[in-house]
């Protein structure tokens, strides 16, 4: 696994397109300050993750796209592309079986980063991923760019730490164990809202359990209610079936009648089918001779065709023989024109062969010519070769010694360069600025110690406030929790209440519901939902509507009129409202009449004596005593309510009692003015509804006010005893309208308590929503200050870490001079023997330039010789080209000549075997002329025999036709009468069609029954076997009555309960194994945490030894002696931060900040090389480690460097001319275009072959 390309677009200074293509393991980037080398190395940390402006040297990510320059403008879009090699599938995962591997990133002006693992969008952890455990990434080990060197040995014990986990392989342990601690907290988090949830469904379940019972009780007497309907529907259905039969009887005897008459009809047929037979036979007469008629016609005409065919062709062969003839002249004149031609060419062919052999010889000599003039050339060619060899020898020896020269020259001018430049910085050596910086710095870490206090004092009050914050907030999610209970159980009321409602007021019955919908009456109210009934008159109210409170209010009574024929089964009322309001009716209750139609047999227990009135005289006790006589009546009536009195008894208590003789009239009490239409309250009159019922407050006064009610009057109290002159009637049970209107008084109280509810639940919801907001102020505050006091803690770090470096540096200005003093006097003596190595190097120079000079003057003369021959040979070649060109021609002129003659001897045969074809023509047509005249003779003598049989035909044709004439005749007569008899069979049929009709509808009344039975999942064989013999529809009508009373007792059924309470169920259920379900991931994640931690302690501690084994080793290597080691900050292997200890040789520093610039970089190279040792990365990109490093420690470095490459990629950015020998290949940046960064590629093996193929060949 190697990094095998580069690509670059718009990044920083790389605006154009680049690509650095890496073939080996030993690749440079060279290049002036500040050309964007670095750039190189910005650019594969980039595209590798970082997501620091700061890592990569800007402000923002922005930063990274090129800003343009003085020529350019800025671009919008930064782009990095590297490939891998990946054939020995170090990479694992996914991407193993890839051998390629191109990871590209792109960002634009507005910061926002897009990743690309193999042209496919990614997301930037699947990049990350892809390096963990390779040593790769955007700030591992393997990327050193510029001062990392002495950070890496000076860096924090936890961030060196990072660098050994990843040489270990456990930074994506260490990856997966901060996953699965945030896994841990979340699953935490969710088990504690899961238990709430569980506790919360738990009582709603026992909640939901109470009203499923009463709504399954329910159920079963619907079921009942509905199996007694079918049962009713089967009894219809019976009837109806008698019916049929009756019918299928008189639909038979109608049938026998209507088969004689088809009889009749069919002995008519038969005579009249024999009348066509006739006729037809006299038709077939005539058609015969009308078609011999025909024929005689059409045997004239062809007579006649084949004279006139006869006359074309005698006349198409005369002007056929006349073309031909003219085309045989035409033949004799082509024939005489050809032989003069061919006589022409030849005698052409015999002039031109003489000179063609003439021509032919010449150009045989001018070749030979030719030929010796060429070998004159190639021998002057190789003298040539030989001179001009010998004149690059010696050129390119003169430029060898020239080139050394030039890196003697330039090796003495760094020489004076590092001179003047280490005479420059002993100069600037001075400890007196960093005294003051120390002191400086000692007082803002006083400073700074204060605002530490402060900060977390403020930070403690901020986690106080989040704390209360989230009692308060625990506080309102249980005030919220029982406002949404109380709106479940008003919904779920209101639900029950709106079925038992929509039952009552008959929106269900499928029938009437079908015909409503089809005459667009669906949505019309009814009357029980427009009324508004003084609180406490209810009951009485619907006593006295009853079914009316079902009625449908319409505005106008001409679309239920219009569709009327159309209902089937079933009762229905309108209310009129746009009606005016009649006067009130005569009798509003029932008459007297009516209760024996309705009970002709009543029980004693529902009868009520009503006395006639007594006279004037009676006292007030007497008839106070009625009163507790009815008022125990209705008792007995109440404990006596059991479902089977219930079944027996009416709702009607009253009958006419005998009335006595006639006595003088008493004293009438008052009459209660208040009628009971003033009870009630609608969009529209009500009076012809409530016409002559008065109210009473109580029993007690209804019955002191009967004495004054006249004939249509009434009273009624509050508890439904409806009172009149001489009836009285009270209700105890449940009837069609009972309880209609305080239900849907209750309905609408629900609905106005849900929107009251729901306003609450929305109040508490925003009151969370403000006090999670605060919340989340609160904690960002907190984040704040928690970021405030981690910022002063960095600070203070940092300040520590700066008095450090500065106390550091003062020791190392002293030493540095000292080194710099002895750098001077090797300087000198390296002058010295470059300006001796140039002399010696002109001098020789001379010399070569001489030998070059005389080896040149020797080609000049060559050069002449050489220009002579090639004169020479030019005319000889000339020559021979003319020659051989007329030559040529001549052979074309005579090749032209013969191919001319061959073809007009061809075509002088082919027109004379055409001549006799012409004459055979010719010959052919005049006897085809001979032979046309008999047939035509023929023809003309056929025409006139069948013109005489044409006469004869016509004469039988017309005696055929006066026979088909007559036969028509009795057809026709006989027709008349059998449409005669069909008439009166019509007839029959249609009083037969009638009687269907009506067998049919019955029918269809029947299969209706039938199919509203099996509608209900019933059968009728099922159900009638199941009926008794004695059932009857009115006792099933009273069994279906009680049945409705015993729903109506349950009161109010949340038919949703049921449903409800199994979905609450089996959520509880399913939030139970969720419980257990997350128990089970805690147990599993805690287990993988541990796992992980003990892999991470085993791994790192092993990798911690092998690299202080490794550093041991290189360390001495790259300083020559010494000592290095690797220590644990801590004693928790997970987390120990980790030091490096190193000593030079032959000094006792206590701390790494002891140490120079330049034993720090050898130091971090060392650890860093340590690294590789064990895990090595598969590619390291080194950017100017070697800057800080003198001539001796670089040849040790770049000596490992090389021993290394075996084994690592290595791409360095250097300036050291010792570093660049080892390299085999080298990129050069260059910024010819100001802020613009282009590259230049040198193969350095190519380059070294090629040289020494020079030096081999001087």
């Amino acid at each position: 696994m190697f990094l095998h390309r580069i690509k670059l677009a718009g990044f920083k200074s790389f605006v154009d397109p680049s690509t650095i293509v890496l073939p080996g393991n030993l690749v440079g980037i060279v290049g002036p300050n500040g050309c964007g080398k670095s750039n190189v190395a910005d650019a594969v940390r980039w595209v590798m993750g970082e997501i620091s402006a700061k890592h990569l040297r800007g402000g923002s990510m922005a930063d990274v796209v090129f800003n343009g320059s003085t020529a350019r403008k800025p671009v919008g879009l930064a782009q990095v592309e590297i490939t891998i090699d990946n054939t020995e599938g170090r990479v694992g995962g996914q991407y193993s079986a890839f051998n390629e591997i191109a990871i590209r990133r792109q960002v634009s002006r507005d910061g926002q980063s897009t990743y690309f693992l193999n042209g496919r969008r990614c997301r930037r952890r699947d990049v990350t991923d892809v390096f963990l455990g390779t040593g790769l990434g955007p700030r591992s080990y393997a990327i050193i760019e510029q001062g990392m060197v002495s950070r890496l040995v000076e860096a924090k014990p936890d961030d060196l730490r990072e660098f050994l986990e990843e040489a270990a392989g456990v930074s994506k342990y260490k990856e997966r164990r901060r996953e699965t601690e945030n896994r841990i907290a979340h699953t935490r988090e969710n088990l504690e809202r899961l238990q709430d949830i569980r506790d919360e469904l738990g009582k709603r379940i026992a909640h939901l359990k109470r009203q499923a019972t009463v709504a399954e009780k329910y159920k079963q007497l619907k079921h009942e209610e509905r199996l007694s309907r079918a049962q009713l529907a089967t009894l219809h259905w019976r009837t109806l079936s008698g019916e049929l039969t009756k019918q299928d009887r008189q639909l038979g005897e109608r049938e026998t009648a209507l088969e004689a008459r088809v009889t009749e009809l069919r002995d008519l047929e038969s005579r009249l089918d024999q009348q066509r037979a006739g006729h037809a036979e006299a038709q077939e007469a005539f058609n015969g001779e009308y078609r011999a008629a025909l024929d005689a016609e059409a045997a004239i005409a062809r007579s006649e065709e084949n004279i006139r065919n006869l006359v074309k062709q005698a006349e198409r062969v005369r002007k056929t023989l006349e073309s031909e003839e003219e085309v045989r002249k035409e033949a004799d004149r082509h024939l005489g024109s050809e032989k003069e031609k061919i006589e022409t060419l030849e005698k052409d062919l015999a002039e031109g062969e003489p000179e063609l052999e003439r021509l032919k010889a010449e150009a045989v000599e001018a070749a030979a010519e030719h030929a010796k003039a060429e070998s004159d050339m190639h021998e002057s060619s190789s003298s040539w070769e030989a001179i001009g060899l010998r004149v690059v020898e010696a050129t390119q020896v003169v430029r060898a010694g020239e080139g050394r020269i030039e890196q003697l020259t330039e090796r003495l001018a760094d020489a004076d360069k590092r001179h003047a430049r280490l005479e420059q910085e002993r100069q600037k050596l001075g400890t007196g600025k960093l005294e003051r910086e120390i002191i400086a710095l000692a007082k803002a870490i006083r400073e700074h110690d204060a605002i530490r206090a402060k900060l977390k004092s403020q930070l403690a009050r901020h986690q106080l406030a989040v704390r209360d914050l989230g009692r308060h907030i625990e506080e309102l999610s249980s005030a919220l929790g029982g406002a949404r209970e109380q709106f479940q159980d008003v919904r779920g009321r209101l639900s029950s209440l709106t079925a038992l409602q929509q039952d009552a007021l008959g929106k269900g019955e499928g029938a009437v519901t079908d015909w409503l919908q089809a005459c667009d009456l669906t949505e019309s109210p009814r009357l029980a939902e427009k009324l508004e009934v003084a609180e406490g008159w209810e009951r009485a109210v619907e006593h006295v509507l009853g079914d009316r409170l079902r009625a449908i209010c319409v505005d106008g009574l001409d679309t239920p009129l219009a569709g009327l024929a159309g209902l089937g089964e079933g009762t229905v009322t309108f209310f009129d409202t746009a009606a005016p309001n009649p006067d009130a009716p005569k009798v509003a209750g029932p008459e007297p009449e009516q209760w024996q139609e309705i009970h002709p047999e009543p029980l004693i227990t529902d009868i009520v004596v009503v006395e006639p009135i007594k006279p004037r005289g009676v006292r007030r006790k007497k008839e106070k005593r009625w009163v507790r006589i009815l008022r125990r009546i209705f008792r007995f009536r109440r404990r006596t309510g059991s479902q089977k009195a219930k079944r027996e008894l009416p709702p009607v208590l009253a009958l006419p009692a005998p009335v006595a003789p006639p006595e003088p009239a008493p004293t009438m009490p008052p009459l209660n003015p208040n009628p009971l239409h003033e009870k009630v309250s609608a969009p529209w009159p009500l009076d012809s509804l409530f016409a002559g019922v008065r109210v009473a407050d109580s029993l007690e006064e209804a019955l002191d006010l009967r004495p004054a009610l006249k004939l249509g009057q009434s009273a009624i109290t509050p508890e439904g005893e409806w009172i009149a002159a001489n009836w009285l009637r009270a209700h105890r049970g449940a009837g069609a309208g009972a309880g209609v209107l305080s239900r849907e008084r209750e309905i609408k109280t629900l609905s106005e308590t849900i929107s009251q509810l729901q306003a609450e639940i929305e109040g508490w919801e925003y009151a969370m929503a403000a006090a999670h907001g605060r919340r989340k102020a609160a904690e960002q505050e907190q984040a704040k200050s928690e970021k405030g006091s981690i910022d002063a803690e960095q600070y203070h770090a940092k300040l520590q870490s700066a008095i450090a470096q500065r106390r550091a540096r003062f020791e190392e200005f002293r030493r540095r001079a000292l080194a710099i003093a002895h750098e001077l006097a090797d300087l000198e003596e390296q002058r010295v023997q470059a300006r001796t190595g140039i002399g010696e190097e002109n001098k020789n120079l001379a010399e070569q330039q001489a030998i070059r000079d005389r080896v040149i003057r020797e080609r000049d003369a060559e050069a002449e010789r050489r220009k002579e021959y090639q004169g020479r040979l030019a005319a000889s070649r000339k020559r021979w080209q003319e020659i051989r060109d007329k030559a040529h021609q001549a052979e074309l002129r005579m090749a032209s000549l013969r191919t001319r003659h061959g073809a007009l001897t061809q075509s002088r045969v082919r027109d004379s075997e055409q001549r006799k074809r012409l004459d055979t023509r010719c010959q052919e047509l005049r006897q085809s002329l001979e032979e046309i005249t008999p047939p035509l003779q023929q023809a003309k003598s056929e025409l006139a025999e069948h013109r005489l049989r044409r006469q004869e035909l016509e004469s039988k044709l017309k005696a055929a036709r006066e026979q088909v004439e007559k036969q028509e005749s009795a057809v026709r007569e006989s027709d008349q009468r059998r449409h005669a008899v069909s008439d009166r069979i019509e007839s029959d049929r249609t009083l037969l069609e009638k009687t269907r009709l009506t067998r049919q509808e019955t029918h269809v009344r029947r299969e209706g029954i039938e199919e509203q039975i099996t509608a209900s999942g019933h059968a009728v064989d099922t159900l009638l076997a199941e009926l008794p013999e004695e059932a009857n529809e009115a006792d099933w009508t009273a069994r279906i009555v009680v049945l409705e009373q015993q729903v109506a007792r349950l009161g109010p059924i949340n038919l949703a309960a049921l449903q409800e309470h199994a979905e609450q169920s089996q959520q509880k259920e399913h939030m139970d194994s969720q419980y257990q379900d997350l128990t089970d991931a805690l147990d599993t994640l805690e287990t993988a945490m541990r796992d992980m931690d003990r892999e991470t302690r085993n791994r790192f501690a092993d990798t911690f030894e092998k690299v202080n084994v490794q550093l041991g080793t290189l360390f001495p290597r790259l300083f020559g002696g010494g000592h290095a080691q690797l220590e644990l900050v801590g004693d928790d292997t997970l987390n120990a931060g980790v030091t490096i200890m190193a000593r030079p040789p032959g000094k006792r520093n206590s701390t790494i900040a002891q140490l120079s610039g330049g034993e720090k970089a050898l130091t971090a190279v060392a650890l860093v090389f340590a690294l590789f040792e064990l895990n090595p990365a598969p590619f390291c990109l080194l950017d100017e480690v070697d800057a800080p490093l003198d001539d001796a420690n670089v040849y040790r470095f770049r000596d490992m460097l090389e021993e290394m490459s075996d084994r690592v990629q290595f791409l360095v950015i250097t300036h050291n001319k010792n570093t660049m020998e080892i390299l085999q290949q080298l990129v050069g940046v260059t910024m010819s275009e100001p802020g613009v960064s282009r590259l230049v590629s040198v193969d350095m093996d190519r380059a070294q072959d090629f040289s020494e193929a020079v030096a081999g060949a001087t």
